[in-house]
This record gives structure tokens, C-alpha cells and sequence, in this order.
């Protein structure tokens, strides 16, 4: 999920970065929310399988969660992989909203530039 989280962000940066090329506070803040439904979209049918195989009712009736993720395709349709995505998209858009635009807005006008590679690695 970080993974997604990360690449998300860095991919979405670029759709909305400005025409001089920079990142500003407002397209950070914007591309962090985009980041959200990209996350959201890579993980909930991981997360929808998951679940199923571990509810109680279900103990015992997947041998795999690719027979699960299969059983469910099949029985209820491909939407049933996407159970819970918006709820999850809402709190994953604002999450990641706040968390990169913070950390940008952090390194933009609050931390002093570093004055190595070692002092700009502890700031990552």
C-alpha cells in the first residue's frame, strides 16, 4: 500500500504540475488528493478478498485467496473486488492530501535548505 502510496503521488505530480514546471503548495496539496483514488483503486481488491477470507462465516470455505478473489468475481461480479472503495478513497484522498502537502509546504518555507547530501537525507 505504501508503494502505491509513494508511485501515486510522484505519477500524479506530474498531471498536475504547473506550466513553469514547478511544484507549488496548491498543486501539491491537489496531486496528494489525486494520490487517494490511485492507492485506493491498486489496493481495495486486495483488501475486499481480505476481508472476505476472514470473516467468520467464511473460515474455511476459500482454500486460496485466488479462489476467493475468483469465487467472488463469479458469483457477485467484477464491483464485488471494488466493495468499500469509496470509503476508503475519502480517507485515503484526505490522508495523503495532508501528508504530502504538509511535508511540502514543511520543506518550502519552514526547513532551511540542506547543506549536504547527509543533511538531505535526514530531511527525506
Amino acid at each position: 500500500q505504501a508503494l502505491c502510496m509513494y508511485t501515486g503521488n510522484e505519477w500524479c505530480k506530474r498531471l498536475v504540475i504547473g506550466r513553469d514546471g514547478k511544484l507549488t503548495t496548491a498543486t501539491a496539496f491537489g496531486s496528494a488528493f489525486l494520490t487517494g483514488y490511485v492507492e485506493t483503486a491498486a489496493v481495495t481488491p486486495f483488501e475486499a478478498v481480505k476481508v472476505r477470507m476472514m470473516v467468520k462465516e467464511n473460515m474455511g470455505r476459500y482454500t486460496s485467496s485466488l479462489q476467493c478473489a475468483k469465487s467472488l468475481v463469479v458469483t457477485e461480479g467484477i464491483g464485488a473486488l471494488y466493495s468499500g472503495f469509496w470509503a476508503s478513497c475519502g480517507r485515503n484522498c484526505i490522508f495523503n492530501s495532508w501528508y504530502f502537502g504538509t511535508i511540502f509546504y514543511l520543506k518550502e518555507h519552514v526547513l532551511s535548505p540542506p547543506a549536504d547530501v547527509t543533511a538531505q537525507v535526514g530531511q527525506s
